[in-house]
């Protein structure tokens, strides 16, 4: 957002701020989500190596795969690096 129209929206009485204001995360929080999300965006990437789906699958829960993908807030941090690490990402 530029400068004036952030500086118009206070002066209306708005607050400005980000999603880790709205969340009111900490910054370890915030921190946490962030790598959450790059890997599982990473996870995304590596879906094109030689490693085939289905093998995959059968090293990692599928349901869990599934929503890893689609950034499941439910999928432990220790999920998304074992299942990185059975990709053969070292």
């Amino acid at each position: 957002m530029d400068v004036i129209k952030q500086q118009m929206l206070e002066a209306d009485g708005w607050r400005v701020g980000d999603a880790d204001d709205f969340l009111e995360l900490s910054p370890e929080d915030s921190l946490l989500v962030e790598m959450k999300l790059a890997l599982s965006r990473r996870l995304k990437e590596y879906q094109s190596l030689p490693i085939p789906q289905n093998e995959l699958a059968s090293r990692v829960s599928l349901s869990q795969l599934q929503g890893m993908e689609n950034g499941d807030s439910s999928v432990s941090f220790e999920f998304l690096l074992r299942t990185m690490l059975a990709t053969g990402v070292r």
